[in-house]
């Protein structure tokens, strides 16, 4: 099973375990209602390398500043 391990919301991408980025196709704010703006996205929908989609849950990734 695949596990997404990473979030880079300003690109929205998201990378697997198996260091695969997947593109956010769709973020979704806190009312369930898409948004453009991935600074403020608590879910996203991406399509894995293996054709299949998964759903993600934002609010588990901690935010951390790359230097």
């Amino acid at each position: 099973m695949t596990h997404i391990i990473a979030i880079r919301r300003a690109q929205r991408v998201a990378i697997t375990d198996l260091g695969h980025e997947c593109a956010l196709v769709n973020i979704f704010d806190d009312e369930g209602d898409e948004s453009d703006d991935a600074t403020t996205a608590v879910a996203a929908v991406c399509q894995l390398p293996d054709g299949r989609w998964i759903a993600i849950d934002l609010t588990q990734f901690e935010p951390v500043v790359v230097h």
